[in-house]
């Protein structure tokens, strides 16, 4: 038995593959036939064919599955997709995020896009929405591209980029026997059995069933997928692929405080390095050790001298992310402003002003980022630890197909932390057959509840309160999340909230009196009851009195909303907590804590909540003329008020434009502009009358360059 029968030169596919790569990384191969077999034989073409000479034996498949995208040939696999999309196949693809996944929807959309009329596009993060809507604008000219709930029955062709939960909104407005989808494609379906945070499930179970029943063909996307048993889904082929043309190196430090002391020893001078935290709290907490020990003081000068304008220079000295900024290191969680996230993500993918990225698993979910070395502080997401499916699915970010051919990774743990083996899991227990949700389940699929004294319930309920199936699935449990929530309302806190209600009008007697009471009674019995807001450590004032301040200012924008929120804790702060020790901690999650209440909390919560208790109470008319007229001006005008202001300000956010340059925009190209595809329209012949209005403002420019590039024009 010689050596090689021994095993002892028996090396895998994936790890000869690594091997080339290296090797082209250093530059240290000829470009000879041999070579090009090589690279041929392990798939990786994308090296192949950026050579200037290749063989005349490669030059059909070049042919064949040059993309009609961008400048770049699909490699096999991706190429072995289209091919089954093209014979009309539903799939379910698993392969690591370097492999290019959505790289062959967007080029089976390409080549056909005279018969894929209506397309829906699902994901979990508003992140993950905006690379698409970038990557979809190449595909498609004559589709209307469409990110918010319109109606799509004025389209013949459209594609539509929602997350799980907007999907859902629309879908409860839509009529859905007018309804159909040519392709439904579903990014990270695996976040339908792993999605940590419990409140979303309900959304993105309804919006996979919702969508799948009414799709002609449809194709999910995930990494590291082992078995695949998928409920109410049949007829489909399954491709799973282990296939990535980057190579990773792995670092292990051991466990280590995290601090600037340890994290500079990880990172390279003049190298671009991603920094993952377990949680916002662990990032901010993090930030101003690490920021008051580079001297740096003069990056990303633009955004800084915006945000000293719009908001304040206090905003500058006191907001440690803006401080981070100044120093060039980038931040990025889920409550952030978009026009931050935005500026931030294209700062660090296509500059040197932020060479540094802080970020909890909000980017790293799906989001590509042109990142050579990643960091991973923690093997927690949140409070738990993180699995051997999301750790691999964190190491997979570092590298970037053109730009870093190897990726490093450091990791602050223990080799025996995480197996490769622990990477794969089974697409088989989605949230919605699990036994704790078996009521929400048999609602949204048969409308009838195996628990026939619950059901009783139900059924009393919706005759009672006037409602059908629909309403239950698509407006009430997207709000209440479980079956059991929605009895509990109408058999207790409806009934208490009304007399409650009652009660304060008739002891307040001038109309304006009661409408804080009111809101108050309505937050705490009602909107907390079901959506708690999340604790943000240390405030200044309460909760409520934040929501109420933005809930006040009917008539003015999320930036003065924002600016006057701060400035009364900041007036609180400084008056009764000067000398508090917590200070500054308080500061800062008073910054951090209102653009959540203003872009996030009001916005998704508190204003769907207060609209579903109008509808109930339009329905029903539990109160008397007059003081149904006291709740129509003091509680729901506000409430309705604010919601114009988010649809009109939707495509905006969705692109992440600062205010300012998007009045010019609604200014110029008009302010009913109802979908990204008529946004794209109106600048491409309006563009240079835009340009010039804004060519004195640097970080005007800059922005609009971000969306001129976004919508291809």
């Amino acid at each position: 038995m010689n050596d090689n029968e021994k095993g002892i030169f028996k090396i895998d596919e994936n790890d000869q593959r690594e091997i080339l790569i290296r090797e082209i990384d250093k530059n240290q191969y000829k470009n000879n036939l041999a070579f090009q077999v090589v690279l041929n034989k392990y798939g990786l073409t994308p090296y192949l064919y950026e050579q200037e000479t290749i063989d005349p034996i490669f030059e059909n498949y070049k042919n064949i599955a040059k993309s009609k995208v961008n400048e770049f040939v699909l490699h096999p696999y991706q190429y072995k997709v289209l091919q089954l999309l093209e014979s009309g196949e539903n799939l379910i693809v698993s392969a690591p995020t370097s492999f290019g996944k959505t790289a062959s929807i967007f080029e089976y959309i390409a080549r056909n896009k005279k018969k894929i009329n209506k397309i829906v596009i699902i994901v979990p993060t508003l992140a993950l929405r905006n690379e698409y809507l970038e990557k979809i604008n190449n595909c498609l000219d004559k589709h209307i591209i469409l990110t918010n709930c319109s109606d799509t029955n004025q389209y013949d062709q459209y594609c539509m980029i929602l997350t799980h939960e907007r999907f859902v909104e629309y879908f409860s407005k839509a009529e859905k026997s007018q309804f159909n989808i040519d392709l439904l494609v579903i990014d990270e379906i695996y976040k339908l059995q792993n999605e940590n945070n419990t409140e979303r499930m309900y959304s993105m179970s309804l919006a996979y069933l919702s969508a799948l029943k009414i799709a002609k063909q449809y194709v999910f996307l995930g990494p590291f997928i082992k078995k695949i048993d998928i409920p109410d889904v049949k007829e489909y082929k399954e491709l799973k692929y282990d296939y990535s043309p980057i190579a990773v190196d792995l670092f292990y430090e051991g466990t280590k405080n995290i601090n600037y002391e340890t994290l500079s020893k990880s990172i390279n001078d003049n190298e671009k390095t991603l920094i993952y935290f377990s949680s916002k709290n662990e990032l901010l907490s993090t930030i101003d050790d690490f920021s008051k020990n580079i001297d740096i003081d003069d990056k990303n000068k633009e955004l800084i001298k915006y945000i000293e304008d719009e908001y304040g220079k206090e905003w500058i000295d006191e907001w440690n992310v803006i401080s981070a900024l100044k120093k060039g290191i980038g931040i990025h969680y889920n409550e952030l402003p978009s026009f931050i996230k935005e500026y931030v993500i294209n700062s660090y993918n296509n500059s040197d002003e932020t060479m540094i990225l802080f970020a909890t698993s909000t980017l790293l979910e799906g989001v590509n980022t042109s990142t050579k070395r990643l960091i991973i502080t923690s093997k927690k997401i949140g409070t738990k630890d993180l699995s051997g499916f999301e750790f691999w699915n964190l190491v997979g970010r570092a590298g970037r197909l053109g730009k870093y051919k190897v990726g490093e990774v450091v990791y602050y743990g223990n080799k025996n932390d995480y197996n490769k083996d622990d990477k794969y899991i089974n697409l088989d227990n989605l949230w919605i057959n699990m036994d704790c949700n078996k009521d929400e389940y048999e609602i949204i699929n048969n409308e009838q509840l195996t628990d026939t004294n619950k059901q009783q319930k139900l059924d009393e309920i919706m005759h009672t309160y006037g409602m059908t199936y629909d309403e239950i699935k698509y407006i009430y449990l997207p709000f209440m999340l479980k079956v059991d929530n929605i009895i509990k309302f109408f058999e207790t806190t409806y009934n208490a909230l009304i007399s409650e209600i009652k009660k304060i009008i008739s002891e307040n007697k001038n109309d304006y009196e009661p409408s804080n009471k009111i809101r108050e009674s309505i937050f705490n019995l009602y909107i907390k009851e079901y959506k708690k807001p999340v604790s943000y450590g240390a405030l200044p004032t309460s909760q409520f009195q934040i929501l109420s301040y933005g809930i006040n200012l009917i008539n003015t924008t999320r930036n003065d909303k924002i600016k006057f929120i701060v400035k009364k804790g900041r007036d609180f702060l400084f008056k009764y907590s000067k000398d508090d020790s917590l200070f500054e901690q308080k500061l800062n999650n008073l910054y951090n804590y209102s653009f959540y209440m203003v872009n996030n909390y009001i916005e998704n919560v508190y204003v769907p909540g207060i609209l579903l208790l109008k509808n109930i109470f339009d329905k029903n008319k539990p109160f008397s003329e007059q003081e149904y007229t006291i709740l129509q001006n003091r509680i729901f005008k506000q409430v309705e008020k604010y919601s114009s202001m988010v649809n009109e300000d939707d495509i905006f956010e969705t692109l992440g434009i600062i205010s300012p340059l998007a009045k010019i925009i609604k200014e110029i190209c008009g302010d009913k502009i109802d979908n990204i595809s008529e946004l794209k329209e109106q600048l491409n012949n309006k563009r240079e009358i835009v340009f010039n209005r804004i060519n004195s403002n640097e970080l005007y420019k800059y922005y609009f360059r971000l969306l001129i590039n976004k919508l291809k024009i």
